[in-house]
């Protein structure tokens, strides 16, 4: 029979052999505080790989930032063709995030947003809406889906050169005050109204 000593030993040299199988599998686990108190105290090609992953990360989403830059530029500018191969750059930069897919449907959101008006101005119609369309698809927030509904029917309606239309919808949405607490929503939409207005003198 074991006496009690022993018996205290046992129990004491299996809790040290847990706690020691509990650490070694702790300081594997990248996201374990234990794991990340060693990379602190003894840096491994782990964090090495991870300062790498982090700079590369970095210039891969100054590259896509450019494009679109050079995208505003070319169209404030007039330039309507180099616009458009800018934003599309982009976006191809976007779809190729490492950062998984909710990363890559969010970075390529401003692109097409700003795609939508290019391709208005450039009259290519049917590509702003279908801008319009992958947004809706991938913007949860109503009052968004509320804004790009009312695009797509204005941009619509100008595609077939019924610009009475096209205002209808405008003063429709300006009467409403649906979007008056977001001016630049409703500076747009204004803008527009004008535009479309000067086609029609």
């Amino acid at each position: 029979k074991l006496s009690k000593k022993q018996f205290s030993l046992i129990i004491i040299g299996i809790v040290a052999l847990l706690c020691v199988w509990y650490v070694n599998v702790k300081l594997k686990d990248h996201k374990s505080f234990l794991f990340q108190l060693r990379e602190l105290a003894f840096p491994t090609k782990y964090s090495q790989g991870q300062a790498q992953n982090f700079q590369a990360d970095l210039s891969y989403a100054a590259k896509r930032v450019r494009h679109q830059n050079l995208g505003w530029d070319y169209a404030k500018a007039g330039d309507y063709d180099k616009s458009i191969t800018e934003y599309q750059r982009a976006i191809e930069l976007a779809q190729e995030d490492p950062g998984g897919d909710l990363i890559r449907i969010e970075n390529q959101k401003f692109a097409r947003s700003v795609l939508v008006e290019v391709y208005e101005k450039a009259t290519r119609f049917q590509e702003a809406v279908e801008q319009i369309d992958w947004l809706m698809a991938h913007s949860p927030s109503e009052s968004y889906q509320s804004e790009l509904l009312v695009w797509k029917n204005i941009i619509t309606a100008e595609s077939s050169g019924q610009y009475e239309k096209a205002l209808g919808f405008i003063d429709e949405i300006l009467k409403s005050g649906k979007f008056k607490e977001y001016k630049f929503v409703i500076q747009n939409f204004r803008a527009k109204r004008e535009e479309i207005q000067h086609k029609l003198k």
